[in-house]
């Protein structure tokens, strides 16, 4: 096999050669003296064959030596077919902890011609160098002995003169000198690299080497690192600078950051609820913010006792149940909404909760430090994709337990004492405002978004299901669908804690009576006790409840229509009105050219868009036409209505999210 590695042949040759590995591998340095053979020029340091530190060497040499072994074979075998059959080695030197071998070659030729050889494929982890050894460097395996990047450097025996110009002309071929300090003497000096492997290669490469025609000896040896600069070494492995980097920022979050969350967190409950001045004159002329509505009734009665079940609010577009929320929560204490109709991914809705609950410093503020240690992570060698930065379910998840954190030191520490200050002690609620937005914003975008989406619907149902067990706060989830509440009930965790809301549109009664405070041409026919007796302004009216019905949105519109038209303009004129216009507005959105208008309007392989087709639009309108010439119309004893299976199943070929679109 050596034979083979040294002159080439056949393929069974190299195969032999390789097998010859364990045979080549010296594990201490021989005397040289012995070995007539031997020449300086015929020895190459290979730099960075194994990527382990110090301290894995030393754990290594200590508890798993059969284990050092193997690996130092495998080692071997990549070396020996790596350069063969260019350059014949007669034996590896390994030296763990300095993370390098000599291969002594056959000849100077062979040593010169690893040193220009591409070593890429030897070893994949760390980066290879050769340099060819110009002395005798003395190998030692003293486990306490650990490699550093201060050398010192003198003549044995002679007490010549060093240079700095002499010094490093010698050093720098081996790397960036950072210092070269010279002696009071001259007679020794102190010469610092800027890192490690690089004095390794120097120490290795220039021990022992002659000068003057052999009257000289130069010799390199190690500075015993100091402690500080041990830890430093130690810190500049990759896999211990992971640990320490973990290990800084946890201290720092838990002695710096989370207090100072807490802090900002609990403030922000104390502050509470309160609506801006804009917000205010939006709201003031609204109906419910100047009528007690059922809802609203419903809400507070809910909110004055201790929590015992998450709170579900359920209620069409349009029925106004945000608002009626923003009017119950104004001015309490202890109560948050989180409003999520901006929030299009996880991202949104993390920053859209930070910013509700004052939780700072935030996320988005720190991500500099955790960039930055990533970065410089990745510069020493740590290839998790993943880093330090936390994941999108881990910084909601650290989000919400600073929430119920403060919400628990808050339910134990002020109702004794708002009590003993003669105050009312408030329940906390935290409202979660068209959360299902985001779910259906996630769900559309791609599965991987769709499982998010459920994730992240799993940690808030977790979540508050512990809040409202500890009893720390009402927890209130607003949607504008039955689907997200049925969702929401499927979890176990909230079996017997989910009491359910719906908000319905207003009677005919009170549409009536609202229409005829707040329309002049209505409010002029009244009596004094704002009822209509005149038969034909009671036909008007009866014509704008059968068409409006209680929808509060479609009531306002139409009292703020009919404040701009003149006070004996007909009500049945204003109503027509809003009908043309929607009428315009869905023949543009369903029909029109954004819908990609084709000759295949009326056909069932219409082209899909937004999860409906014209086709599937055109069918369910039919059929509420045909459900409207049988049925009394709206406002009466029954309205028009079309049963759900018969156009899941039947108008839209068994697709439900069609009808959700729709």
């Amino acid at each position: 096999g050596a034979a083979a590695a040294a002159g080439g042949g056949s393929g069974g040759a190299a195969d032999g050669a390789l097998y010859e590995a364990d045979s080549k591998i010296v594990q201490a340095w021989t005397d040289h003296r012995d070995d007539p053979d031997y020449s300086p020029t015929n020895v190459v340091w290979l730099r960075g064959a194994f990527g382990e530190s110090a301290l894995s060497y030393t754990w290594k040499y200590m508890m798993q030596r059969d284990v050092l072994h193997e690996q130092l074979r495998e080692i071997a075998q990549n070396i020996l077919r790596q350069l063969y059959p260019r350059v014949s080695v007669k034996k590896i030197v390994p030296s763990w902890k300095e993370q390098g071998v000599f291969l002594h070659c056959a000849s100077p030729e062979a040593a010169l011609r690893v040193t220009r050889m591409s070593l890429d494929e030897i070893h994949a982890r760390t980066p290879l160098s050769a340099y060819v050894v110009q002395g005798v460097p003395f190998v030692e395996d003293f486990v306490t002995t650990v490699p550093s990047r201060v050398l010192i450097a003198y003549y044995r025996g002679h007490k010549e003169r060093l240079t700095h110009e002499q010094l490093f002309v010698e050093f720098r071929q081996f790397g960036i000198l950072q210092r070269i300090d010279l002696s009071d003497s001259r007679t020794e000096a102190k010469i610092t690299f800027r890192n490690q492997a690089d004095a390794t290669a120097a120490k290795n490469c220039l021990h022992q080497k002659l000068f003057d025609d052999g009257t000289k000896t130069l010799c390199v040896r190690y500075v015993e690192m100091r402690y500080w600069d041990r830890l430093l070494t130690l810190a500049r492995n990759p896999r211990v600078a992971v640990v320490l980097a973990a290990l800084g920022l946890t201290i720092f979050t838990i002695a710096v950051v989370t207090p100072l969350r807490n802090y900002f967190v609990t403030q922000r409950l104390l502050i509470g609820h309160h609506e801006s001045i804009q917000a205010l004159r939006e709201l003031g002329s609204t109906y419910v913010w100047n009528h007690t509505t059922r809802t609203e009734r419903a809400l507070r009665a809910a909110f004055a006792k201790p929590p015992t079940a998450v709170t579900v609010v359920t209620g069409d577009e349009g029925t106004k149940k945000s608002d009626v929320l923003r009017k119950v929560l104004h001015r309490r204490m202890f109560s948050i909404r989180i409003d999520c109709t901006d929030a299009d991914s996880v991202q949104d809705f993390i920053d859209v909760l930070e910013t509700a609950i004052s939780f700072r410093p935030s996320f988005k503020s720190l991500s500099f430090v955790r960039q930055y240690t990533d970065t410089a992570l990745l510069a020493l060698g740590n290839k998790s994709q993943q880093g330090l930065s936390e994941s999108k379910e881990k910084q909601l998840d650290t989000v919400l337990r600073t929430l119920s954190n403060a919400l628990f030191a808050t339910s134990i520490r002020y109702p004794s004492a708002l009590r003993a200050q003669g105050s009312k002690y408030q329940h906390p609620v935290i409202v979660f405002d068209n959360y299902e937005r985001l779910l259906d914003s996630l769900e559309t975008q791609s599965d991987a978004d769709a499982v998010r989406a459920n994730m992240l619907l799993e940690i808030l149902v977790k979540w508050s299901e512990q809040v409202v067990e500890r009893g720390s706060a009402h927890i209130v989830f607003v949607n504008d669908s039955t689907s997200a509440e049925e969702r929401l009930k499927s979890y176990p965790q909230l079996r017997g804690r989910l009491q359910c809301i719906s908000v319905r549109d207003l009677s005919r009664r009170e549409a009536a009576r609202y229409l005829t405070a707040n329309v002049a041409y209505f409010a002029q026919r009244a009596d004094a006790r704002g009822v209509v007796r005149d038969a034909a302004t009671r036909a008007q009216l009866d014509d704008v409840l059968d068409t409006l019905g209680g929808r509060i949105d479609d009531l306002e519109l139409f009292v703020a229509r009919a404040q701009v038209h003149d006070a004996d303009a007909a009500p049945r004129d204003v109503v027509r009105t809003l009908v043309d216009e929607e009428t315009r507005s869905l023949i543009a959105r369903g029909f029109g050219t954004k819908k990609l208008f084709t000759d295949k309007l009326l056909s069932s392989d219409a082209p899909s868009l937004d999860g409906w087709t014209q086709y599937q639009l055109w069918k369910v309108m039919t059929a509420l036409c045909d459900a409207h010439r049988v049925v009394k119309p709206i406002g009466a004893a029954r309205m028009p209505a079309l049963e759900y299976d018969d156009v899941v199943l039947g108008t839209l070929g068994g697709s439900e999210a069609a009808l959700a679109k729709l």
